[in-house]
């Protein structure tokens, strides 16, 4: 089985790299599992000024705007039939990417 990470932010670009992978999927002879993933930089550190639940609720806000993002991408490989796993990771984006790999 093969693995590829898309990295997803909604882009134009990022919709023709998930096509690209669609496409790929179809002419390999191995099956293909796609990991999507995307990420949103995660808000600065306010521990010592704002209340847990406060910021659990940023937290919980960015990762359901990922889940957002990400929607467009979950429809289109679930059409295709393609397996795949979506993730909404908080954080600087290349370290989230290269966490992934």
């Amino acid at each position: 089985m093969h693995k590829v990470l898309v990295p997803f932010d909604g882009s134009e670009h990022a919709m023709r790299a998930l096509g690209y992978v669609i496409e790929l999927s179809g002419e390999l002879t191995k099956s293909l599992e796609v990991h999507i993933l995307n990420v949103q930089a995660s808000p600065i550190d306010y521990s010592l000024y704002l209340a847990p639940d406060m910021i659990d609720g940023v937290k919980a806000g960015l990762t359901n705007e990922g889940k957002r993002v990400l929607a467009d991408a979950v429809a289109l490989l679930t059409a295709a039939g393609v397996p795949f796993q979506a993730h909404v990771d908080l954080g600087n984006v290349a370290e989230q990417v290269e966490a992934e790999v």
